[in-house]
């Protein structure tokens, strides 16, 4: 099946104040992404039109694992993480 909103993936999106790398309302959660590697992911928006997806491996330094995508459409967006990451899921 191809997901198309992040409605029919069960995810939702709430303001919080615990994510401080989060912009907007937003939903994230360690997850891991088809490479074995296990990813700490955010997905955020502002107005349910664009989201922000930043996914990076555990680790403490940058590395070129990392994806941070912008202003991305929401098919764009659930499509990236369907594509990379196996049952997402809000923390």
């Amino acid at each position: 099946m191809t997901y198309k909103t992040f409605q029919e993936l069960g995810i939702t999106f709430k303001q919080t104040s615990s994510c401080y790398t989060c912009d907007g309302e937003s939903c994230h959660n360690n997850v891991t992404h088809n490479n074995g590697e296990e990813y700490n992911v955010h997905i955020s928006t502002k107005n349910h039109l664009t989201f922000n997806v930043s996914a990076t491996p555990n680790s403490n330094t940058a590395t070129p694992l990392d994806i941070d995508e912008t202003n991305l459409s929401e098919q764009e967006a659930v499509k990236l993480v369907c594509d990379n990451f196996n049952w997402f899921k809000c923390f």
